[in-house]
């Protein structure tokens, strides 16, 4: 429930009006559009959402904890009053000492969790994948491209085919490191580049 309302704030416009462009459909196919196919573009928009806002924070925490941690070192021997004795400057170095462990701890633990789960990749994979996704829908939807079709059966055939086939590339890549998947162009295809 709670991913629900919490993604629900950047709705997504194209799921909700793709279905209305879909008037020659019949009422199975405008079903499995529904149930199928928007279904899997809103999935894949809130976990690019999810995945995007991770990396964003983990990526920003790594690089202002990289500007804090020299500009703390460079004051550590120096105590904010001038006056200050000797205490107080011993003091002073401890505190901003244990501060710069714990930023660069923050930032040590931020980069790994970048690495370990490869949110840099998964946030441009997803957003590739679901651009990709809906790109197919209006290309379908216009009956342009690939989809250029006179028979409705047959470009609806050809459109789920293409879906299914993201779909499967998208679960494949997400779980296989170092892998490039691209659509060839002209074919309605989706190619599968595995370079390990």
């Amino acid at each position: 429930m709670c991913s629900r309302i919490s993604w629900c704030i950047g709705r997504s416009y194209f799921t909700e009006n793709f279905l209305h462009m879909c008037d020659e459909l019949s009422q199975s196919q405008k079903k499995f559009i529904k149930v199928r196919y928007i279904r899997l573009v809103k999935n894949l928009d809130q976990s690019t959402k999810r995945s995007a806002l991770f990396y964003y924070i983990f990526s920003g925490l790594v690089t202002s904890g990289s500007i804090i941690v020299p500009s703390l070192i460079s004051i550590q021997d120096r105590a904010f009053d001038p006056d200050a004795d000797e205490t107080e400057r011993s003091d002073h170095a401890n505190n901003i000492y244990w501060t710069v462990w714990g930023i660069s701890i923050m930032v040590t633990f931020s980069n790994a969790f970048i690495k370990l789960l490869r949110l840099d990749q998964t946030y441009i994979s997803r957003n590739l994948r679901l651009n990709q996704l809906k790109s197919e829908g209006i290309l379908f939807v216009t009956k342009t491209g690939d989809y250029n079709i006179q028979n409705v059966n047959d470009r609806f055939n050809k459109f789920v085919d293409c879906i299914e086939k993201l779909k499967n590339l998208q679960m494949h890549q997400e779980f296989i490191q170092n892998a490039e998947f691209e659509r060839n162009p002209g074919q309605g295809r989706v190619r599968d580049e595995t370079f390990v």
